[in-house]
């Protein structure tokens, strides 16, 4: 009980609304739950830009990136890192998808991923058109999270 809490787990789950969001991405332009209304989402959230197992993250699901849209699907990162960091790891790695900078640690409070260290969990929520969570992965491996997240929205879309 006490990994869970240092963790983070989510206490968020498969059917439950997704709690509204507005944070900045790496370019500064505000986004919220509410832009991508109608469409699947994939917030994943991450403890730290260019640490081992977040650059390796955010590498596969930059190398299945034409995988998710052919699901007409958005990714979507989120960790307590700043704006600055957020574009510096997004140009060094060419991550083309936002990376959303919660520095009040709001979004990872409300999505109940907030580690007691401070930073979100790795966690990572698939969100239907109509803003209804329809899985949640935590810690899958690194290096295939990518795929395994696909797999999981194809999965969660063929169930809808």
């Amino acid at each position: 009980m006490l990994f869970k809490k240092i963790l983070g787990s989510p206490t968020l789950k498969p059917g439950d609304q997704a709690p509204s969001f507005e944070a900045l991405d790496q370019d500064g332009q505000a986004r919220r739950l509410a832009d991508y209304a109608g469409g699947w989402l994939v917030l994943y959230f991450y403890p730290r830009d260019d640490s081992y197992g977040c650059t390796k993250e955010a590498c596969s699901f930059r190398d299945e990136f034409e995988g998710f849209r052919g699901l007409d699907t958005t990714i979507v990162g989120v960790s307590v890192d700043d704006v600055a960091s957020h574009k510096a790891f997004a140009t060094r790695h060419k991550l083309g998808f936002p990376l959303l900078a919660d520095t009040s640690k709001k979004v990872s409070r409300d999505y109940g991923v907030l580690m007691a260290v401070g930073a979100a969990n790795r966690v990572t929520f698939i969100i239907d058109p109509n803003g209804v969570i329809r899985d949640v992965v935590e810690w899958a491996m690194w290096d295939s999270y990518g795929e395994t997240i696909r797999n999981r929205l194809q999965a969660a879309r063929n169930s809808t």
